[in-house]
């Protein structure tokens, strides 16, 4: 369907919740590209490997984050959902 708004919600830790609204082509089709801040990370994990000769860790640094796809006029419409 062509014309739909569409919300694309995201944050993380450091960042509050943005919103990007956009609308589907002809095709149906929405997107967004977003690009987030570099950061150092809250929170880290380290990972050991061992692929021979080598063996060794490194630490990753991450922040957590979450994200939400919503089509606000599909929500509870028949004519959506039948």
């Amino acid at each position: 369907m062509e014309g739909v708004r569409v919300e694309f919600n995201y944050g993380t830790e450091d960042i509050s919740t943005l919103k990007s609204i956009q609308y589907t082509n002809a095709s149906g089709v929405a997107s967004a590209l977003l690009t987030l801040p570099d950061c150092t990370g809250n929170n880290s994990v380290v990972h050991y490997h061992s692929f021979d000769p080598y063996k060794g860790n490194w630490e990753t640094e991450y922040d957590a984050g979450a994200w939400l796809i919503e089509v606000p006029r599909a929500r509870g419409n028949s004519e959506f959902w039948g």
